[in-house]
């Protein structure tokens, strides 16, 4: 999700670019994830045939249609924890966990 909100924001970005923008991901990490959405279809990857290599990556329309979707998603989040969280801590206190 945070990769495709980097990308949504910048439109075409290098790796190096989309590990800056979404912190606290391992190469590995956000290797294996471009690799995914790429084969998803929710990202291009683009190779430029240059010295040195470049490679970008762009959303496509379909991961555009997911991104109100997220933002929703992140509503609800911020909407709702609040009242998640005191029914956790009630639920601890009283021994129900």
């Amino acid at each position: 999700m945070r990769i495709l909100w980097a990308l949504k924001e910048e439109g075409s970005l290098r790796y190096r670019l989309i590990r800056n923008k979404v912190t606290g991901i391992t190469d590995m990490m956000l290797s294996q994830s471009l690799r995914e959405l790429t084969e998803c279809g929710l990202t291009i990857r683009r190779q430029f045939q240059e010295i040195p290599p470049r490679v970008e990556y762009e959303i496509t329309a379909a991961g555009r249609e997911l991104l109100p979707i997220f933002e929703k998603i992140v509503e609800w989040e911020k909407t709702f924890r609040p009242l998640l969280e005191e029914q956790k801590k009630a639920s601890a206190e009283s021994g129900n966990d």
